[in-house]
């Protein structure tokens, strides 16, 4: 990781000179912009969907890369990277590499909260509340510390930060990330003892996904089998067999994985 060369190319940014901005064309800076965006997109996907640890560094190289050379030609002005959030999206990618490097290295949990919070004191200041999509990312960073302290077994940090998550998760941009994002707060409040209001979460999550052989509602159901070994654990009071009923879940969560592997 490059954190001190990133530091230097983010505060050398904000001294750019608004003579220095005028360079190049209004074409190559959109150009440049799409670079930008196609590679933290990019990093995403290695992070949310794969978790592939390796090929995300690759991304986050290639974007610090861009955001150096963008900087050496002047092609943006301060507002201009403060309102495509580049600040923010930066962090967030260096704070997800340590969030799947802490798996082998348990530093890396105190780096990744770090970056989150970073970014997050830049959403979170007034001066910036106007700028496009600043909610959204708030949403975003609260629940990846709350990702980040659930791994560490920092149940009722977790939630707290899901409970400040939940005011912007109007923001999110379809019904599965909302109904992904309740399931994850059940997981929360299972870990915390609110086992009633776990179940109830999950089981509206279950009922309302519309295609039951996708892998979303799979991850429910195997969600739901682990609240119920929780609140068996914790004080017996599971809704049937000790066995039988999170099993079942299981089975069935093993199934639709299979399925959707074969496809």
């Amino acid at each position: 990781m490059k954190n001190k060369s990133i530091l230097l190319i983010l505060s050398f940014t904000f001294a750019i000179s608004p003579l220095m901005a005028q360079v190049g064309s209004s074409s190559y800076k959109n150009k440049t912009i799409s670079h930008l965006e196609m590679l933290f997109e990019e990093g995403q996907h290695y992070y949310v969907d794969i978790g592939n640890k390796a090929q995300l560094k690759r991304v986050m190289d290639a974007y610090e890369a861009a955001l150096g050379q963008c900087n050496k030609e002047g092609i943006l002005t301060q507002q201009e990277w403060d309102s495509l959030l580049l600040f923010v999206k930066c962090y967030k990618l260096y704070g997800n590499y340590h969030y799947l490097n802490s798996d082998e290295d348990p530093h890396s949990f105190a780096l990744a909260e770090k970056c989150y919070k970073e970014a997050l004191a830049f959403v979170e200041n007034p001066e910036h509340g106007t700028l496009q999509e600043v909610n959204y990312y708030r949403f975003v960073l609260h629940e990846e510390l709350a990702q980040l302290y659930y791994k560490q077994k920092r149940y009722a940090e977790a939630y707290a930060e899901m409970k400040v998550a939940f005011q912007y998760s109007t923001y999110l941009d379809n019904d599965g990330e909302i109904l992904d994002f309740i399931s994850q707060v059940s997981m929360c409040k299972a870990r915390i003892g609110k086992f009633t209001e776990a179940i109830e979460d999950i089981n509206m999550v279950i009922d309302q996904y519309p295609d039951k052989k996708e892998e979303p509602y799979a991850e429910a159901l195997r969600k739901k089998a682990k609240i119920i070994m929780l609140q068996q654990e914790n004080d017996g009071t599971g809704m049937a067999d000790p066995i039988d009923e999170p099993l079942k879940y299981y089975k069935k969560y093993f199934t639709l994985k299979q399925e959707d592997a074969l496809r």
